[in-house]
């Protein structure tokens, strides 16, 4: 029986994910968020929202390049009220960020993220690649050293009253699991609670663009892809860059930087995204046999 969250709430994830980077970069040291994923991932930044259900679950939480090849503009159409005028082409930051969400409500495919962040801890830039689909309660993430090898890998599945943890040692070729009494159902029993849901996240998110704090810088190119930017903040104040394919509307890259701070910086969040379809081949990327290499032994976990 499938219970992961319905895929009509997977954008409410997303979106969510890329607010969360922003607010945790620009407000001040003494309100951000404590991390909450420690007993589950230790010393990382942040849990991928895309890896947890939107209840209060286990964790707090969510790039590569879209899909292969150029793209071409698609003209705005009738849109939402005000968002765009008949073969006018794209016109407000809300008729972006609309078709984006109805593209992540009806996408289906296995997502990847290639994510660059600093840690939460120690401030120092991590590389890692998030692996999660809409249809399936497993995300799976593997950090990478500086030179692009494996040091931990994490697989995630949260059930409605559980969550199952399984932590790879690459180093030492070792893998334990742990289950938590805890899940999408069930309010966390250890790891504080998230400072904001998914859907308060997303709910902002549209106040912001109804209010014009999210705006339409227009068409760039995100590594030789044709995309459509979107931008929060100031570089005074913080900023989060969103480039969207204008194709297929769903996210390429995402960036997010403190004040003062340039988006080449390793204190910004980078989020690069690719859809991959869904087949076997893909779908299995999520499973135990993919994320344990042949060799690895189990032991207790720590």
């Amino acid at each position: 029986m499938n219970t992961a969250p319905p895929p009509s709430r997977f954008e409410e994830r997303l979106l969510s994910a890329i607010l969360t980077d922003f607010d945790l970069l620009t407000a001040e040291p003494g309100e951000r968020a404590r991390p909450a994923r420690r007993s589950l991932r230790p010393g990382r930044r942040r849990v991928p929202l895309l890896a947890a259900s939107v209840a209060a679950a286990a964790v707090a939480g969510a790039g590569g390049t879209g899909p292969a090849g150029s793209v071409t503009p698609r003209h705005a159409g009738t849109g939402p009220a005000g968002t765009g005028t008949p073969g006018s082409g794209i016109q407000t930051a809300a008729y972006v960020v609309h078709r984006m969400r109805s593209a992540l409500a009806a996408n289906h495919a296995v997502l990847r993220i290639s994510d660059h962040a600093p840690d939460s801890q120690t401030g120092q830039p991590v590389w890692d690649i998030i692996w999660s689909s809409p249809d399936r309660p497993t995300a799976r993430t593997v950090d990478l050293d500086p030179a692009g090898h494996p040091v931990t890998g994490y697989l995630i599945t949260i059930w409605p009253r559980r969550t199952v943890s399984i932590v790879i040692s690459y180093d030492s070729k070792t893998w334990s699991r742990t289950v938590y009494p805890f899940g999408s159902a069930t309010p966390a029993s250890g790891p504080a609670p998230r400072h904001e849901t998914p859907a308060q996240g997303a709910a902002r998110l549209r106040a912001e663009v109804a209010s014009g704090e999210l705006t339409l810088v227009g068409p760039a190119r995100v590594d030789g892809q044709r995309a459509i930017e979107l931008r929060q903040g100031t570089a005074a104040r913080g900023m989060l860059r969103i480039w969207v394919s204008p194709d297929t509307y769903l996210p390429i890259r995402t960036v997010s930087t403190p004040p003062g701070v340039p988006a080449s910086s390793p204190q910004a969040i980078r989020d690069d995204y690719t859809w991959l379809p869904d087949t076997a081949a893909n779908r299995h990327l999520l499973t135990r046999a993919a994320a344990i290499p042949a060799g690895f032994r189990q032991v207790s976990p720590h």
